[in-house]
């Protein structure tokens, strides 16, 4: 499998990055967020969610996506919306026919920074440094670190599938 170009995922019920990055020379093709209205239902912000990221999926020749996989905290309610969107970008991905890669966030920082607990702001400044992307949206430079992550992997032999 021939690769080229990666999308990678940073799932959120309110914001949700995405990056579309060069395999070879890991720069940014596309970069922005998905941003849904407070005011709409769940199944509403699901739904917009999908249809941005089936967009983005249809409109790149993608090799592979990397998903982050959400760190959720003390609440259950939260964990249910990450997972859903989670969701949503997975069957994005997968009724598109590309591979899908998930990891954890501090598997992206360690990947990135060689500290599993390094803080947003170093992550960013990494990835800011190898894509010369700037951005100060965190959704979005989450997942440009994202994808970035899922590259170095594949590199290594370490791509986790979903």
């Amino acid at each position: 499998m021939r690769i080229t170009r990666i999308l990678g995922l940073d799932p959120s019920y309110t914001e949700t990055g995405y990056a579309v990055i060069n395999f070879t020379d890991l720069k940014v093709i596309e970069a922005g967020s998905i941003r849904t209205k407070p005011t709409s239902t769940e199944w509403e912000r699901l739904s917009a969610i999908h249809d941005a990221l089936r967009s983005i999926v249809l409109a790149h020749e993608l090799s592979f996506a990397a998903i982050e996989t959400p760190f959720v905290g003390k609440n259950p309610l939260t964990a249910i919306k990450l997972a859903s969107v989670r969701g949503i970008g997975l069957f994005a991905c997968h009724s598109a026919g590309i591979p899908i890669a998930l990891y954890a966030p501090a598997q992206v920082k360690a990947t990135l920074t060689g500290r599993p607990h390094a803080d947003k702001g170093a992550v960013a400044g990494i990835a800011r440094g190898i894509t010369g992307f700037t951005t100060a949206n965190h959704n979005i430079s989450d997942a440009i670190a994202i994808a970035i992550c899922g590259a170095l992997k594949w590199k290594e032999g370490q791509l986790l599938h979903a």
